[in-house]
């Protein structure tokens, strides 16, 4: 059972590593430093999702709060903006256990006009 959890531990932080690297500024202010990963999926639902690239958004310590608190339409606005390739709206929404279109595609659009 232990060897499982390093195992599975390395991939995890291989891929929060990975997506870290990818990303060197903060998606909200565009500051550099310290950066942070934020679970877009928290609470009982963060685990499932830490190592889901679509769960994921990079920000700065100073923003964190700022983004955590925006609701997740907003979230997933910044994480289409900032990271289209790994966008799945529908993945987030079931990782948070709610239905496909909890958050819909027009939810997001619409938030992506007030960040922009």
């Amino acid at each position: 059972m232990a060897s499982h959890y390093r195992k599975s531990n390395a991939v995890g932080g291989k891929v929060l590593s990975d997506f870290a690297s990818a990303f060197n500024e903060c998606w909200f202010c565009g500051g550099r430093w310290p950066l942070e990963i934020h679970h877009i999926a928290r609470g009982c639902h963060r685990a499932a999702g830490r190592m889901i690239e679509a769960n994921l958004i990079r920000i700065c310590s100073n923003c964190h709060d700022t983004v955590a608190s925006m609701g997740i339409a907003a979230q997933l606005a910044l994480k289409k903006i900032c990271d289209p390739k790994n966008y799945d709206r529908v993945a987030v929404n079931r990782l948070r256990g709610r239905a496909d279109e909890a958050v819909t595609e027009a939810e997001v659009d619409a938030k992506i006009a007030i960040l922009k």
